[in-house]
């Protein structure tokens, strides 16, 4: 299987892993935080939902198995780590700084969401969706970024053996090597 049907075979996975913990409650939820101000540091999400909004902002978080850390309406996040099935997920008015992706990681980039400076290692997935913003990204060797149509990608930096998959109508701007 080539890296792009694993991908999309992923991206389908991915899609049922949400629908199934969109719909969990508290009980099955292992862990839960909401951060709507002050500074969180240093946490690991290995299962449950880190939410992080308004004016919080979540530092040197890791993300890995089933966690998911969601950035949105404010919220910030820097230098978290996404591995082995984590998900950070920056939706609108969410900026994620200096975001690692390793292997079997994935981080979403959606409408109004900002990503600064990601780096992508290998089989690292970055996906920048419609009118999502990426900017300052470095893929390495087997990281891939998917830049979706009306996604935005600003002054990515592809190193050999890294993918882009820029759809039609993506918006590709100051790329280098």
């Amino acid at each position: 299987m080539n890296k792009l049907s694993s991908f999309s075979a992923f991206l389908f996975t991915l899609g049922i892993y949400i629908m199934t913990t969109s719909s969990a409650n508290a009980q099955n939820t292992p862990f839960s935080r909401t951060v709507k101000e002050g500074v969180v540091k240093q946490e690991s999400v290995s299962s449950g939902v880190q939410d992080i909004s308004e004016s919080g902002v979540a530092q040197s978080t890791t993300i890995e198995k089933e966690g998911v850390q969601r950035v949105h309406d404010g919220g910030q996040t820097s230098q978290s780590m996404v591995s082995g099935g984590g998900i950070q997920q920056v939706e609108q008015g969410g900026t994620a700084i200096g975001t690692v992706v390793n292997a079997g990681g994935l981080q979403t980039v959606g409408a109004g969401g900002i990503s600064i400076g990601a780096i992508i290692g290998g089989d690292g997935v970055q996906h920048i969706q419609s009118q999502g913003i990426s900017q300052g990204t470095q893929v390495k060797t087997d990281g891939i970024q998917r830049v979706d149509a009306d996604g935005i990608a600003i002054n990515t930096r592809i190193e050999s053996g890294g993918i882009q998959q820029a759809l039609p109508g993506s918006i590709l701007k100051d790329q280098g090597d």
